[in-house]
């Protein structure tokens, strides 16, 4: 019979110590050694004390019987067991690094990291603090560090409850980290993030990680330059191993990797159906098109909504022309001159192709017009650089034009969507080979944001949202767009002025341009005088404490403790200001402690420690 567990003590604690009682010496495992070092002097202090032996005794893992061999590593195994000496047990060479490729974090930069990622700050929010935490993590990542063996364990907890900082924690745990993390099932989870996902991106849900694509293998560990990696994985592995396996397989033989899916197709669930089938992103073809052609006609909704979003990144696919044809049915050009004008033709009845297809009739929550939604779904079939193609005019010629048959914000919403996944396809295409250009998407991303200034009552599922398309701006044009909508905000910002600025500046590029850094500082200067920290003010806090430049010709930090120290004592400002210049202070150490790193990519690093006026176009997305 086993003693007390965790779960027991918490009902004894429910149902009250002095009524339920406990013995320590009850206590599960190795607990119960110890517990005649309890103080049973005051039952409630030893129950919160047991309980936390309890957990110290879970972490520490299971104790080897006396007399047990540990397994002698395979040397050309480096994740079978962590380098070097680990409670006196060697298991790779003592001393052996891994092939020398991997080099920890300096504990100067640990503990800024400690203190960044909110675990002994408790007034800031755990959002901004996993923000903070990501974006230095891959600033990490990028200089070529990983983890050092003290973080690592409160670095998997924290994204095991986290998600969104999974796949920036995965690709930093380093040999050791993804050893520790198969001992527990939720550590496990953190180091599959970094497992290739649908489409190629690092991570399921997790837009934001995309650029990380496959740097890591995830707990595979590394391998050999065109090699899938042991067969046995595709038939044993974890959800998240075989998907790895089978990108690395398309990688090097895409005809191989969509016959091995064909072959068990029938016998997966259909979350592991909708997870292999996204990996058909990686080198995708014409030869691949008649497999997602199938599966449209899976029983799975997931399935059948992966297959499309790949379907329609084949231009000469049947499925992309199908969907341009019902636009162009859908939505003409009629009249020329002054008197030309958009005419929209909505069918009766949708034909068998067009459900196939996705399209749906019935207008989802938030959007009671059915034939709005139905008009915008198949305006949005054709890729915008084919309407104007086809209509021989330009984005903005379009937008500007009347609409006659439906009203012409459900056309607008129709282009959104066509926009957003075409800039979704040239992402994806992009992280597996070189993918086109994208002057028109941002050419038409700026006419619909010219044409709908105010804000729009409609569900983001339906309307993309101006931030969205803010985000295909070039960075000049995106910064000067965000600074304006800063300088607009006055002491009180209303709640739609300031959701709208906040969710500009939380998909903009970190660390700000000095040209949106300024305009923050100076909207925060105005609302200083106000005697209450409103949310909109708090949550610009928070954002600047974490995308303001840590580094350059302006120091953020001195300024904004400049504006602490001129608020009144008794304000509420005060606090906040300091939290956010600290924040900017423990950036800069942070980052200072990576600048002896010899391999620097183009993606972050270098933008987050020169001036802005050298290093702010060339700024990590987050």
């Amino acid at each position: 019979m086993s003693g007390l567990t965790f779960d027991d003590l918490v009902t004894t604690a429910a149902l009250g110590v002095s009524r339920k009682g406990f013995a320590p010496a009850e206590l599960d495992g190795v607990a119960a050694e110890y517990a005649g070092r309890l103080d049973t002097a005051d039952p409630a202090a030893a129950l919160l004390d047991a309980a936390a032996l309890l957990t110290v005794a879970g972490r520490a893992g299971v104790r080897l019987a006396d007399g047990t061999a540990l397994p002698v590593a395979d040397p050309g195994d480096r994740t079978a067991s962590p380098p070097g000496d680990l409670g006196g047990r060697t298991a790779l060479p003592p001393g052996d690094p891994g092939d020398g490729a991997e080099r920890e974090l300096s504990m100067a930069g640990a503990r800024a990291l400690t203190r960044l990622s909110g675990r002994d700050r408790s007034r800031r929010s755990a959002a901004n603090a996993a923000g903070v935490t990501g974006d230095l993590l891959a600033a990490m990542r990028d200089a070529g560090y990983v983890l050092p063996a003290p973080l690592l364990a409160d670095l998997l907890d924290l994204a095991s409850r986290t998600p969104v900082l999974r796949p920036a924690v995965a690709p930093v745990l380093g040999t050791r980290g993804r050893w520790l993390s198969r001992h527990r099932a939720d550590w496990q989870e953190v180091a599959d993030a970094a497992t290739p996902e649908p489409d190629g991106s690092s991570a399921p849900g997790d837009r934001q990680a995309e650029a990380m694509g496959d740097r890591e293998a995830g707990a595979m560990g590394d391998r050999a330059a065109g090699a899938p990696g042991d067969p046995e994985v595709w038939r044993v592995g974890r959800p998240a191993e075989r998907r790895g396996y089978l990108a690395r397989l398309r990688d090097c033989d895409p005809g191989a990797g969509r016959e091995l899916l064909f072959d068990g197709w029938t016998r997966e669930s259909k979350e592991d159906r909708s997870g292999l089938l996204g990996m058909l992103g990686r080198g995708l073809s014409a030869a691949d098109e008649e497999f997602l052609e199938n599966a449209l006609g899976d029983r799975a909704a997931e399935v059948r909504a992966v297959a499309r979003r790949l379907l329609a990144r084949l231009p000469d696919s049947a499925f992309q022309r199908r969907a341009s044809l019902r636009a162009a049915q859908a939505l003409r050009l009629e009249g020329n001159g002054t008197e030309a004008r958009l005419v929209a033709y909505l069918p009766r009845v949708l034909d068998k192709a067009s459900l196939r297809d996705g399209v749906d009739s019935g207008a989802p929550p938030g959007w009671n017009d059915d034939a709005g939604w139905l008009l915008a779904q198949l305006v949005a079939g054709a890729p915008p650089s084919e309407l104007t193609t086809r209509l021989r005019m330009t984005s903005a010629q379009l937008v500007a034009l009347p609409v006659a048959g439906a009203a012409a914000i459900d056309v607008r919403a129709g282009w959104r969507l066509a926009v957003a996944r075409q800039a979704e396809a040239v992402a994806d295409a992009g992280r597996n080979g070189p993918g086109p250009a994208g002057p028109e998407l941002a050419e038409w991303a700026a006419a619909l944001l010219d044409a709908d200034r105010q804000c729009v009552n409609r569900p983001p599922s339906v309307w993309v949202p101006d931030a969205a398309l803010a985000g295909l701006l070039p960075g000049d044009a995106r910064a000067t767009r965000t600074a304006a909508l800063l300088d607009a905000v006055g002491k009180d910002a209303r709640p739609p002025q300031a959701q709208r600025v906040m969710a500009e500046l939380a998909g903009h590029r970190i660390p700000w341009p000095a040209l949106v850094a300024d305009a923050a500082l100076a909207a925060l200067d105005r609302a200083a005088g106000r005697p209450l920290l409103t949310e909109f003010t708090q949550a610009l806090l928070d954002a600047a404490g974490r995308a303001m430049p840590a580094s350059g010709v302006r120091d953020y930090a001195a300024e904004l403790t400049r504006l602490a120290v001129a608020t009144p004592e008794a304000m509420p400002w005060m606090p906040a200001m300091r939290a956010a210049a600290e924040t900017i202070t423990l950036r800069r150490a942070f980052l200072a402690e990576l600048r002896d790193a010899t391999v620097l990519t183009n993606t972050g690093l270098p933008a987050l420690m020169t001036p802005p006026n050298e290093g702010e176009n060339v700024d990590r997305h987050r």
